[in-house]
Formats: structure tokens, C-alpha cells, sequence
């Protein structure tokens, strides 16, 4: 299941239960919509509801960030599992973005709002 909200940085985004393509698409698209408004928006990317995720939905993650790398500006990501940070991790390796990671939203989205 996913939530996105328009913010003044960009995105937020509320990943929870379990993670499928078709709610990568979604995400996909608000973000491909959201560049035409802010350029290089900045995302929080909350994962601390995320049970578990598809294959599938992997590789159109991987996919996408390998395709839109230099589209968007700073990404947080808030996760407390360590399997799903562990594939956040993986999909770092792979692309040139490097999230950064709390262990709650309200400290990613304060990052996202202050100038650092």
C-alpha cells in the first residue's frame, strides 16, 4: 500500500505493508509529475510500515533510480527493519543516489526542510 503527499521539498511517500509493482507505479508517477513542478524535488521515503516487498517491485525500484538517478534531489529514508534496509542498501550500491537513513519520519522530514 503507498501514500503520497505533495510537500514543499517534494514527496513524501508512505510505503507500508507489503510493496508490489503496481505501488511503484504510482510512486513513479507522482514523482515523474512532481519534477514537472520542482526541479530536483527532495524525497522522504517512509518505510518503517513496510513488511516485505515483491521481487517485481524491486526491480522496477532498481530499475527506475538507475533511469532517474539525477532527477530528483536529496532522498531520506525512514525504515527500523533491518531486511528492508538491507535492500535499500543494495539499491544503493547499484545506482549513483545516496539516501539517508533514520530510524523515524519526523527526523527524515526535519532533514528534508532544513538547509542541509
Amino acid at each position: 500500500m503507498v501514500t503520497i503527499e505533495e510537500t514543499t521539498y517534494g514527496l513524501k511517500v508512505n510505503f507500508s505493508e507489503n510493496l508490489d509493482s503496481e505501488d511503484f507505479k504510482q510512486f513513479e508517477m507522482a514523482l515523474l509529475t512532481r519534477i514537472h513542478t520542482i526541479h530536483r524535488p527532495d524525497i522522504l521515503l517512509d518505510l518503517t510500515c513496510l513488511h516485505d516487498f515483491t521481487l517485481d517491485a524491486a526491480w522496477e525500484v532498481v530499475h527506475f533510480i538507475r533511469a532517474h538517478a539525477h532527477d530528483f534531489g536529496r532522498v531520506a529514508v525512514a525504515v527500523n527493519d533491518i531486511w528492508i534496509k538491507m535492500g535499500v542498501q543494495i539499491a544503493k550500491v547499484i545506482t549513483a543516489q545516496r539516501p539517508k537513513f533514520f530510524r523515524h519520519a519526523d527526523a527524515a522530514q526535519a532533514w528534508l526542510m532544513s538547509d542541509d
